[in-house]
């Protein structure tokens, strides 16, 4: 089974000297270069408030372009270096043109990964992107079969009352298990939270309501914001 390490952006130069080495001697058969960069911080403008939940995620995209380049670039003359010139190298991070793909082939890649810019496509339209990356400006001269993947047409019917929430038109249940497992579980945490909080101490009790009214408070400003904003961008 081949071994392909994935090479993280976020090390420098000189870390990766030192790395891409000792991955060969370990038995390494190629490189995946790069991975996401960061986490960085994700900033939305108007609201200057964080995109994403948790305050920071990992960059991708045209953003991470010359980076990655600057990576394959770097592992490619490693490779060379340590006499494993048939290493092969996955070069992405940013690829959205074929001369992306052609500067990454530049750089030493010998296969290319393509992930953010096929966001949102379609079968048939990856297979016209693809044939964009490629250059030929045109699909390639390969058919993809009708039936490839099998999908089975249904609707979903919400039932007046019962245990179960949802059944296929055609009578066959599903979700049923799913549903009864999810409300256990919710029933469960909520009656852990419950038990947690009565343990509490009245100061900690104290606390707890502080810190729940400020998270609320910063909620309700946050979304005042955006209203402002959305309502100052339909003027």
């Amino acid at each position: 089974m081949p071994l392909v390490p994935k090479l993280s952006p976020n090390l420098d130069d000189a870390q990766l000297e030192s790395l891409v080495p000792s991955l060969l001697g370990a038995g390494a058969n190629a490189f995946t270069a790069i991975n996401t960069v960061g986490p960085v911080e994700n900033i939305f403008p108007a609201s200057e408030t964080h995109i994403l939940s948790k305050g920071k995620g990992g960059m991708s995209g045209h953003a991470a372009k010359a980076r990655g380049l600057h990576v394959v670039s770097l592992v490619r003359k490693l490779c060379d270096a340590h006499g494993r010139t048939e290493v092969p190298i996955i070069g992405m991070g940013g690829v959205a043109t074929a001369e992306d793909c052609e500067k990454f082939a530049c750089a030493g890649s010998d296969i290319i990964g393509v992930g953010s810019s096929l966001t949102g496509l379609s079968t048939e339209e990856l297979v016209v992107r693809f044939a964009e990356l490629a250059g030929s400006g045109k699909p390639v001269g390969r058919e993809v079969p009708a039936d490839l993947m099998h999908f089975k047409e249904f609707t979903l019917e919400r039932k007046a009352r019962g245990d179960t929430p949802y059944e296929i038109s055609e009578e066959e249940v599903v979700v049923n298990d799913w549903c009864d497992k999810m409300r256990k579980e919710f029933h469960k945490k909520k009656e852990k939270m419950k038990q947690d909080y009565d343990a509490k101490t009245p100061m900690e009790k104290k606390i707890f309501a502080q810190q729940a009214s400020l998270m609320l408070r910063e909620r309700m400003q946050r979304r005042e914001q955006f209203r402002q904003f959305k309502a100052n961008k339909e003027k």
